[in-house]
């Protein structure tokens, strides 16, 4: 036999081997996720509504958490009841005593939320009465794909769902929108909290208050479900974990928390709102289940490459680190090529996925599609006439990369060199996702008492859509030092209402924002940036 015949015949069997796993390791994990055991409904289920029992014991759910609760929400009057997140904290409940909370076995008052993630409870409200237990056991029974009744589960994973930034704008838009094309679509979040005593309805009220998204009207928060993840392992995708290949270990971190999340509950459709491309192969390849991205940022860049030059006869550590870039975006690629749909926030974006993920053609190249801004829910009536007060307005979350500091430095040489007796004021307006964030709030207020400009500027935390439209309102400018910000949804917002935005000549806000007229005007460069 030639060597020519021996390729053939091992690719051939390399080919067999491939499908044979791929078969057998999504089977696998469908019986392992979706599948409940056999004759479930009379042998668990049956037994323990007729024992007045709601809650299973873990020898009874074994290690199909996620099958249990994906037929239980499938089958609920509320799907919401079968969140993993309690539906109130301690403060609330006393005053929701009326709710579905109280009709509910799942809720917890003084447990942190993630003491019954390990838990299956059957809600009270799916079997009070013999017409609701009968509806409820005949609904757990398994439907076929295109039956009309059948719900569909589109688990959304974000797993800084609280964090209340531009990103989570988009998460909260796309659920408020999933739930209105469809009364049969159930929306799961996938997500840590930033604090133990989080509940579902502290979650959406806090939605409805920073974004202006209502999702208790026409009872919509009943098909929203909360997977929270333990938040001892939130530390998996936070880049700061990793003193070294920081790509690689949120690849794994990523992956990681791909399977915690699944093991609660799989979806039907896998949607990535916050960037974790490393979890589309597990979706797509092991679930089998089809898989959607909304990509804010390149997880890697040809910029990045780029600000190294060329690595040839430079130092090994800078070699090294260009072939562990390319490395990852090779792998970075290969991820995408499992996506079914990419949408990205901006021209920037999307040039940047294209040029990565060099396989896409047009049939599956990602598209633009802008995030919302919530100008629905401001309402001025004339930006452009209104009353103006002098002051200046940065509206971002508190974090390094949208350079509050450069901003208060520059603000403080405008103090030095302006011979206005009311010079214009600073207003500072953000989010906070974690304690490094309310640390960096901290040295933005130190930096202010050593600039010594306490009395011109103002810093306001985690204030809500209604404060962030009354700043809107009474600004004259708005602005954003933020180099390369991905879109610049804030942007949008200030030229609404009437600021004029000072803006980084940079990504979003300059190819799709502030626009002008004239291209050989309106951008001023600084040496100094």
């Amino acid at each position: 036999m030639d060597r020519h015949h021996v390729i053939l015949k091992t690719s051939f069997i390399a080919i067999i081997l491939v499908i044979v796993i791929h078969q057998g390791t999504r089977r696998f994990c469908y019986r392992f996720f979706v599948q409940p055991p056999d004759n479930y409904i009379d042998d668990v289920i049956k037994p323990q509504i007729d024992a007045k029992q709601g809650s299973l014991k873990k020898v009874q759910v074994g290690v199909k958490h996620s099958s249990f609760r994906r037929r239980f929400i499938q089958a609920a009057v509320n799907p919401q009841l079968y969140s993993t997140m309690p539906l109130t904290t301690a403060q609330t409940q006393q005053s929701q005593s009326e709710t579905d909370g109280k009709a509910n076995s799942t809720t917890t008052t003084k447990k942190p939320a993630n003491n019954n993630v390990d838990i299956q409870r059957i809600a009270k409200v799916d079997v009070e009465s013999e017409s609701q237990k009968q509806h409820f056991l005949t609904q757990l029974k398994p439907k076929l794909p295109d039956d009309p009744t059948r719900r569909i589960l589109f688990g959304f994973f974000h797993p800084y769902a609280d964090a209340n930034g531009g990103g989570e704008r988009v998460l909260w838009d796309a659920v408020h929108e999933t739930l209105l094309a469809d009364k049969r679509y159930i929306t799961m979040i996938y997500t840590f909290t930033s604090t133990e005593d989080k509940s579902v309805s502290a979650m959406l009220t806090e939605v409805k208050s920073v974004f202006g998204i209502d999702l208790f009207q026409e009872q919509m928060n009943n098909r929203v479900v909360f997977i929270q993840l333990s938040n001892k392992y939130r530390w998996l995708i936070n880049g700061s974990s990793y003193k070294m290949l920081t790509i690689i270990g949120q690849a794994l971190g990523s992956i990681a928390t791909f399977w915690m999340a699944v093991y609660h509950c799989s979806p039907d459709i896998f949607i990535d709102t916050l960037g974790l491309p490393f979890t589309y192969p597990c979706a797509s390849f092991f679930l089998g289940v089809p898989v959607v991205s909304y990509t804010h940022y390149p997880l890697i860049s040809s910029d990045m490459l780029n600000k190294l030059g060329n690595p040839i006869g430079k130092n090994p550590y800078i070699l090294a680190k260009f072939l562990y870039w390319k490395f990852m975006m090779k792998l970075y690629a290969i991820c995408g090529a499992f996506s079914d749909l990419t949408v990205c926030n901006s021209t920037w974006t999307v040039n940047h996925i294209k040029n990565v993920w060099s396989w896409v053609d047009e049939t599956n190249a990602p598209s633009i599609l802008y995030p919302s801004t919530g100008l629905d829910e401001t309402k001025i009536a004339d930006p452009v006439n209104s009353v103006k007060e002098r002051k200046f307005l940065f509206v971002a979350q508190f974090r390094p990369e949208k350079r509050h500091e450069l901003l208060l430095k520059e603000y403080n040489n405008y103090l030095q060199l302006t011979e206005e007796e009311h010079p214009y004021e600073l207003i500072l307006v953000g989010s906070t996702r974690s304690k490094t964030d309310e640390l960096t709030v901290e040295r933005l207020r130190e930096l202010i008492a050593k600039l010594k400009i306490e009395k011109h500027v103002t810093i306001k935390v985690n204030a809500t859509r209604a404060e962030v439209d009354h700043y809107l309102a009474i600004s004259e400018f708005g602005l954003n030092p933020m180099w390369k910000e991905h879109f610049g949804i804030t942007v949008v917002e200030y030229m609404f209402n009437g600021l004029i935005p000072l803006v980084h000549a940079s990504a979003g806000p300059l190819l799709d924002i502030v626009v002008p007229i004239d291209p050989a005007s309106g951008e001023f460069v600084s040496p100094s940036d």
